[in-house]
C-alpha cells in the first residue's frame, strides 16, 4: 500500500477483500514496527491503534499477516504520524 499521512491517533486498521467463505478458519496476525499487537475484540481483521502502540514519530510499518487453509498472505501498510 501506499504511505498514509496520520494527523491523530487512534487509528483503525482494517482488511478487506478476503474470500468470504474462509471467514471461519482466517487468522490474522498485526505486526506494527515489529511488535505484535494483540487482536481486538469483536473483529479479527481490525487494529486499533492508539499511542501506546509501538508508534514512532516518523515512518510506521503495520503488516498484516493472513494466514486460511495453506495460505499465508502478507498486507504492509506504511503511515508517517504528522507532528
Amino acid at each position: 500500500g501506499k504511505n498514509l499521512n496520520v494527523s491523530k491517533l487512534p487509528l483503525t486498521a482494517k482488511i478487506s477483500g478476503l474470500p468470504d467463505e474462509a471467514t471461519d478458519e482466517i487468522t490474522v496476525t498485526w505486526l506494527l514496527n515489529g511488535n505484535e499487537q494483540s487482536a481486538q475484540e469483536g473483529n479479527p481483521f481490525t487494529l486499533l491503534i492508539t499511542a501506546k502502540s509501538n508508534i514512532l514519530s516518523g515512518n510506521n510499518t503495520l503488516i498484516a499477516k493472513i494466514t486460511y487453509g495453506s495460505q499465508i498472505i502478507t498486507r504492509t501498510q506504511s503511515f508517517t504520524l504528522a507532528e
